[in-house]
């Protein structure tokens, strides 16, 4: 582990010893049940690219390389703990995508209040928060892992993601587009996508907005996602839980 840090601290020269914090992270040490010193990477995490092209910063300050990390410490994390569960292979693949998906990650973000702590720019970003916020939440998971030991990060990933995940969300979260076609044939439900916008960023990557309506109830579900594919399976799923709360 301690060469894994030199190897980050090598390429992040200018931060030889901790700097001082942007933010006061004690609230976000309680959630997360970790503390760190290391604020610079913190505050990296925390920072979108777009400020640091407003700004006139170096793009290497911003969350994408811990983001990387935290991707990775996150897929093997989710897929250890699994593997110990009575699942067999299909099973746990699929429990694994739901669990790791942008979508599952942006609520837990979400509720976890991240957003107060995001440096971006705003004026164009705005829209595509909930993608933002879901790369904070791995980026987050890529400090603890060079902070802390593995079985550290492990601990907190099975607390936040795993403990109580919903095995029959993650079976409708698996092609919610599929779930809610059938549905809406039995019900005689006209469903109906339409690509709203699509955003080109400055690192290349795509955001599809896609209108989900029906000739049921006048309800008008956004999805939103990198590709169109993606936001319409988003604004199935978030269809399928307007049903679910309707029901409770």
């Amino acid at each position: 582990m301690e060469n894994v840090v030199d190897l980050f601290q090598e390429n992040h020269s200018n931060h030889e010893k901790p700097i001082q914090k942007i933010h006061n992270y004690d609230e976000l040490f309680a959630k997360f049940k970790f503390k760190t010193d290391r604020y610079d990477l913190l505050d990296m995490a925390f920072t979108h690219h777009s400020y640091c092209e407003v700004n006139n910063i170096n793009s290497c300050v911003c969350y994408r390389k811990l983001e990387f990390l935290g991707d990775s410490v996150l897929q093997l994390g989710v897929a250890t703990y699994l593997y110990r569960k009575d699942f067999d292979r299909g099973v746990s693949s699929n429990y694994k995508n739901q669990i790791v998906s942008n979508y599952n990650l942006r609520q837990v973000a979400t509720n976890m209040d991240l957003e107060k702590y995001i440096r971006y720019d705003n004026s164009r970003y705005k829209p595509t928060l909930d993608t933002i916020v879901a790369n904070v939440l791995e980026a987050i998971f890529g400090v603890i892992y060079l902070t802390n030991k593995y079985e550290k990060v492990n601990d907190i990933i099975i607390e936040i993601l795993c403990k109580d995940f919903n095995r029959e969300l993650c079976e409708i979260n698996n092609n919610p587009k599929c779930k809610l076609n059938e549905y809406a044939a039995k019900n005689k439900i006209l469903i109906n996508y339409c690509v709203k916008s699509t955003e080109r960023h400055a690192d290349n990557t795509y955001t599809f907005v896609v209108e989900l309506t029906n000739n049921h109830d006048g309800k008008v579900i956004l999805g939103q996602g990198t590709n169109c594919k993606n936001a319409e399976q988003d604004a199935a799923l978030k269809y399928l839980q307007f049903f679910e709360d309707l029901q409770k």
